[in-house]
């Protein structure tokens, strides 16, 4: 059942830079809390979603998966404490393959379980050692849409991530033990795009790295601190919405989202055991409605947010709120080329359709009282200048 956390207005409003549009992280709620029984956590570790809607999530001190609805409500345990079938020894990485099962990171057992949403064992990939195809600390799991599974390896001997076809062999590896570009001080929970890309967040040199599906090295972002694009302890990555990069910055307490290309966009969380306040984020997953869950390692909890987007029609300097900068820049563009403004929900050359707009929403999300305040009506020069702009566009257009 969900935590009673207050939830009275629980905004992080944050503005993001172009292209990405601005959002608002809302809190919803949590559920979970520190125990044995049902629906309590020993050290949550990572989170999986299936089409259904169920949550799977890895009670990593519990020895044991938990599944939930989507509302936080407890379903049901698959796994005990043990070394046999459908059994944990301090588990972490999940997935949901292509087929539907579930795939456990059995970590101190060293192998990867696969079961059946009931919980019942279907198969392992690996064993302990560190050959080819064996585990001596495996932590993350990701899983291609072609059934490729990706695993990454905590021992700080080897560090390597494996992948393995979808009928558990072993095909390659990459990575190792470095500081080097492509090397690993503790490899975390991994992810990987729908390009195929492989996203690995580096605990140990506080970076993620991004590898093609084949292992090779593309680029890497990140370096210690506790500053914008900073880490401390990355344990995980998840692809969310627009194909932004969610970090878990696990020892800053936060979670930090970047562009494709690595670029820091913004962040949110801190230290605490309120809501919206974290002790060692660990594991993220996004449900079909963006929603946004975050096993929240030492609070004992997994968090639920709401990402929101802000674009508002007529917000055309993409500030979150609909003012007289706005009829500046449209102004400003009147004759544009369509895509020119932020927000512009009409389409087309820029012009009376788009004021019209911006005139209809003059005051949305405005942070104070805007019905004292007239809404301009554009001068007879602006008229004049957006009629000689149309034809001149339209005189271009019959010359071609």
């Amino acid at each position: 059942m969900r935590s009673q956390i207050p939830c009275l207005v629980a905004f992080l409003c944050l503005t993001l830079v172009e292209p990405i549009p601005a959002v608002q992280i809302e809190f919803l709620f949590a559920f979970g809390s520190e125990g044995e029984g049902a629906g309590q956590f020993k050290r949550p570790v990572d989170l999986a979603i299936d089409p259904a809607g169920r949550i799977f999530v890895s009670d990593q001190r519990g020895d044991r998966v938990q599944m939930f609805d989507l509302e936080g409500n407890y379903l049901h345990q698959i796994g005990t404490p043990g070394t046999g079938n459908a059994q944990f020894d301090r588990p972490q990485g999940l997935a949901v393959g292509p087929d539907g099962n579930l795939y456990v990171v059995d970590t101190s057992n060293g192998r990867v379980q696969i079961l059946s949403q009931s919980g019942a064992f279907l198969g392992q990939i690996g064993s302990r050692g560190i050959g080819d195809g064996m585990f001596e600390n495996p932590a993350g799991i990701a899983i291609s849409k072609s059934g490729l599974v990706y695993v990454s390896d905590l021992d700080t001997r080897i560090s390597p991530v494996q992948v393995f076809d979808a009928t558990g062999d072993y095909l390659f590896k990459f990575g190792g033990h470095g500081a080097n570009e492509g090397h690993f001080e503790g490899p975390g929970l991994l992810a990987l795009d729908d390009a195929g890309k492989v996203y690995v967040p580096d605990w140990g040199y506080n970076r993620v790295q991004v590898f093609d599906g084949n292992g090779n090295f593309l680029y890497q972002f990140g370096e210690a601190g506790t500053g914008e694009g900073q880490f401390s302890g990355p344990e995980a990555v998840a692809l969310g919405p627009s194909g932004n990069l969610w970090v878990a910055d696990s020892q800053n307490d936060r979670v930090q989202v970047f562009d494709p290309t690595g670029t820091f966009q913004f962040s949110f969380g801190s230290s605490g055991v309120n809501q919206a306040e974290f002790h060692g984020p660990v594991g993220m997953a996004f449900d079909a409605n963006s929603r946004l869950f975050v096993a929240d390692y030492h609070n004992n909890r997994v968090q639920v947010f709401q990402i929101v987007s802000k674009s508002r029609p007529g917000d055309y300097n993409d500030d979150g709120i609909v003012n007289i900068a706005d009829y500046t820049v449209w102004r400003n563009n009147l004759g544009a080329a369509s895509g020119t403004l932020p927000n512009d929900t009409d389409g087309g050359v820029i012009g009376m359709d788009q004021y019209t707009t911006w005139k209809d929403n003059f005051g949305a999300a405005s942070p104070s009282p805007v019905t004292s305040t007239a809404v301009p009506e554009p001068s007879s020069l602006v008229l004049v200048a957006f009629a000689l702009t149309g034809a001149a566009l339209v005189r271009r257009r019959a010359l071609r």
